[in-house]
């Protein structure tokens, strides 16, 4: 007969139905514990409950917790909960042998002890009369933790159970991040390793750990939020062992964890192979897209190289989103530098080619195909063959802002519209278009735009007060908001910083040299003046 059993009459069905819920959620922490006691702490709906199990010094069985319902009430459902909990670690085991038949439970408290509070005595039959034993000081609790803790952590981790950081190859191609699973293995007698498994881990466990590298990735890892799988379940208090890891820690922690000697890369979850992994201290890996001719056309092909060699996108078994190149045996960086102009990185690239293939266009389609390289979004440095050879161009930019009434209907009558675009000598380019250049075929010309200088002109309408920008239904260009009270400090400050700026048709210039000359007669004198705005001059009559 277990222990519950024998003391199961003297629990109501609520308290045994809330405490089996307690124990299968995980909800006890057993802190200290032998065949005849133990200390344990109950993480409850209010708050979390001190509990004592144990054999008194008379041979009784004492049970105590510190929630109000036991003070005044008896038998709690936490005590239930660390009950069943004790038995399924192997706890109390002498606990019931020791006693005989029960002649029930004594309730009452000691008038003197105020501290104490009402303690829960099991009485053999035997002995009618039982003085309850001292309950533990708090203070001597606190010492005893803090000796049982380490030598309880030190024991549960053998010396000889190696931790192994295993990479999910295909779990990371699908959540883009890196996946890694721990396991933990032990040597066999014979020779050889024991079949790894999922470790149980602990926050106590972690700090004794006998390997350092262990203790500082795994230190590191239980501050990231567990991989959503099945594997990655943990009881109350214990640490996942399968986590997602984002750049730019993946990039942090795959060093220590490759140069750790027990780093394996698992490609198909299917099989059981597992590749060892080692760390590459070489240069990084670097991402070129070229546009190359093969049979049947031109196709858009990614490479890696570095120190004179090159790799081949779809060669590598994984290349992680945090810039990790992964071969059969070795991982090693990729250089994080921007593929495109929009500080995009390589990775989108890389991702689509290797999970497609190259991108092919018909031979005689091969100049739109270099047109829709050099003006994509996500374009970037792109390697051509002599034939397709183009010359960048870097013309000066200078912003523009065409200023618009209120749109017809809207509630707010004092607020403008502004537009920003960009001349490059002639070439309208308007704010949102998201290429690094327009390409010029006719010319084999890339125009390449100044995005400093852009950004700059958003930056200078943010400090004017102008809100934005918005793009609203059905417009093809985004627009600027602007208070009808603000257009003349707008517009000066932008004409002086060499803006073109225009409004309903009508372009505002700022104002330059003026010149004034007088001719006169005997009976008569002519004024005549002009002022410069710009290209262009003004005479007085016409101001």
């Amino acid at each position: 007969m277990r222990l519950s059993e024998f003391l199961q009459p003297d629990f109501d069905s609520r308290s045994r139905s809330r405490g089996a819920t307690y124990y299968r959620e995980g909800a006890v922490a057993i802190q200290r514990g032998s065949d005849a006691d133990l200390d344990a702490q109950v993480r409850g709906d209010s708050g979390r409950y001190d509990v004592e199990i144990g054999l008194n010094g008379e041979g009784g069985l004492e049970m105590w917790c510190a929630c109000p319902y036991f003070g005044s009430n008896g038998p709690c459902k936490h005590l239930w909960a660390t009950l069943l909990a004790a038995e399924s670690q192997g706890y109390l085991r002498k606990v019931l042998p020791a006693m005989r038949p029960p002649s029930g439970y004594d309730l009452f408290g000691d008038p003197f002890d105020i501290e104490l509070g009402p303690r829960l005595i099991q009485t053999p039959a035997i002995r009618p009369q039982i003085k309850p034993v001292p309950r533990t000081p708090i203070w001597q609790k606190q010492l005893n933790e803090l000796a049982a803790s380490p030598l309880r952590s030190a024991a549960s981790w053998p010396a000889n159970r190696q931790i192994l950081y295993v990479i999910d190859a295909p779990t990371s191609r699908t959540r883009a991040a890196l996946v890694i699973k721990l396991l933990a293995r032990e040597p066999k007698k014979a020779g050889g390793w024991k079949r790894a498994n999922p470790p149980r881990l602990d926050r106590n466990t972690v700090d004794s750990l006998p390997d350092p590298a262990d203790r500082h990735i795994i230190g590191m890892l239980s501050g990231v939020a567990a991989h959503n799988d099945w594997m990655a379940a943990n009881w109350y208090d214990g640490l996942p062992t399968v986590y997602r890891l984002l750049h730019p820690l993946s990039a942090t922690l795959m060093p220590l964890i490759a140069q750790s000697g027990r780093a394996f890369l698992q490609n198909d979850l299917a099989a059981e192979e597992l590749l060892p992994l080692g760390w590459d201290s070489g240069n990084p890996w670097r991402f070129h897209l070229g546009l190359n001719q093969k049979e049947g056309g031109w196709a858009i092909t990614g490479t890696l190289r570095r120190d004179g060699e090159t790799m081949d996108i779809s060669e590598p078994l994984l290349i992680t989103e945090g810039g990790l190149v992964f071969t059969r045996n070795r991982v090693a960086p990729l250089a994080e530098e921007p593929a495109s102009s929009a500080g995009e990185s390589p990775f989108r690239w890389i991702a689509h080619l290797r999970r497609g293939g190259s991108i092919v266009a018909p031979p005689q389609e091969a100049k739109q195909l270099l047109a829709a390289m050099l003006e994509h979004p996500l374009g970037g440095p792109l390697e051509v063959p002599e034939q397709l050879r183009y010359q960048e161009i870097r013309p000066s930019v200078r912003p523009c802002l065409t200023i618009h009434g209120p749109r017809r209907g809207s509630w707010d009558q004092d607020r403008m519209r502004a537009q920003l675009w960009f001349d490059y000598e002639g070439r309208r380019v308007p704010e949102n278009l998201a290429s690094r250049g327009l390409y010029d075929p006719g010319a084999d010309t890339l125009l390449v735009r100044d995005l400093a200088a852009e950004n700059a002109a958003r930056q200078l309408l943010r400090q004017l007060g102008l809100s934005g920008p918005e793009q609203a239904y059905g417009e093809t260009e985004p627009s600027w908001g602007l208070l009808a009270k603000r257009l003349p400090a707008v517009v000066r400050a932008c004409a002086e910083a060499g803006w073109h700026i225009d409004a309903e048709g009508k372009v505002f210039r700022r104002p330059g040299a003026m010149r004034m000359e007088v001719s006169s007669g005997i009976d008569w004198f002519e004024l005549h003046g002009e002022v410069e705005y710009g290209e262009t001059a003004a005479k007085l009559p016409e101001l």
